[in-house]
């Protein structure tokens, strides 16, 4: 025990209250915008996330046009139908249109930057 302050992480950005992620470029994520009932009667999230429409390995920007609030559920059905898409794989059952718009979103994303074979596997 030294006594000096602790150094700041460089890991993922701080979360400034319960349940939301802050992102320089377009500030905290509070809502998931696959959703469109109230969170607190049905969908009940632990935490938001920003996910890239256009993921960032196929060149995707971190910028406020590609970026979109997500509970963690829907981000990760997001990336699951992206997948499937990408491998020519049926679509999983039992998403809703917001999640599949989304993830067709950045698939066709790719798919214009020549990049659909660097989706990656993150579901």
């Amino acid at each position: 025990m030294s006594g000096a302050p602790p150094q700041p992480s460089s890991g993922p950005p701080a979360i400034t209250q319960p349940g939301k992620r802050s992102h320089p470029a377009v500030g905290d994520a509070d809502h998931c915008a696959a959703v469109r009932v109230r969170l607190f009667t049905s969908h009940k999230p632990a935490r938001f996330v920003w996910h890239h429409i256009q993921p960032q390995a196929t060149g995707g920007q971190t910028t406020a046009e590609n970026l979109v609030s997500l509970c963690d559920n829907c981000h990760y059905s997001v990336h699951a139908v992206l997948w499937a898409l990408a491998k020519g794989q049926p679509v999983p059952a039992g998403m809703s249109r917001a999640v599949l718009r989304l993830a067709q979103q950045g698939y066709d994303a790719a798919v214009l930057a020549g990049t659909q074979d660097k989706i990656p596997h993150e579901a």
